[in-house]
């Protein structure tokens, strides 16, 4: 899945209820990995990734090194209202916290027929959501782990006097076109 609905999606999206409904656009975004999507997540990413590290006539380097970090935001998935056996009903948060998921739950939104989030789901859907949020936060740190290793590596280059590998976008040509071979 790729994050977006095909025709035979949203056409059964149609008939389904608003919990449903809103299950579904959970799910979704949860499985949405794409790194540019993933960078959402994540602080301190510039333009161009790595930054063109340069080192000055004193043998400094600059910009500094400094790592990218995993927005507070990122952890914790906000799932709305969720009903429970007892009839019982508490909005419900999936958060991570010094390296344990958690479901924390606080009083009720009030339900508004145009905050899907205020429809609850039931709790049997909601602990099928923890797995994919536990899925896309694994895949929020691989990703801040690679910025953060490709931005190692580029300081590092310039720091041991290799030249960073900054290629331009454009036409390659082949060497064996000047000279018939192959």
């Amino acid at each position: 899945m790729n994050g977006i609905l095909d025709t035979s999606e949203m056409l059964a999206l149609s008939h389904l209820n608003k919990a449903q409904k809103r299950t579904i656009i959970l799910r979704d975004e949860l499985r949405f990995l794409d790194p540019r999507h993933l960078d959402t997540f994540i602080e301190g990413i510039g333009n161009p990734e790595p930054p063109p590290y340069k080192k000055d006539y004193h043998g400094n380097i600059y910009p500094p090194l400094v790592a990218v970090k995993i927005k507070p935001t990122a952890m914790q998935v906000d799932l709305g209202n969720v009903a429970f056996p007892n009839r019982n009903i508490r909005r419900v948060y999936l958060t991570y916290e010094a390296g344990n998921f958690e479901m924390r739950d606080t009083e009720p939104m009030p339900q508004e027929d145009d905050n899907l989030y205020s429809v609850p789901i039931f709790n049997t859907m909601a602990k099928h959501i923890l797995p994919l949020f536990k899925a896309k936060f694994a895949a929020i740190q691989q990703r801040q782990r690679t910025l953060n290793d490709t931005r190692r590596f580029a300081f590092d280059s310039v720091l041991q006097g290799r030249p960073q590998d900054q290629h331009g976008h454009g036409k390659v040509r082949d060497s064996r076109e000047d000279t018939g071979r192959y």
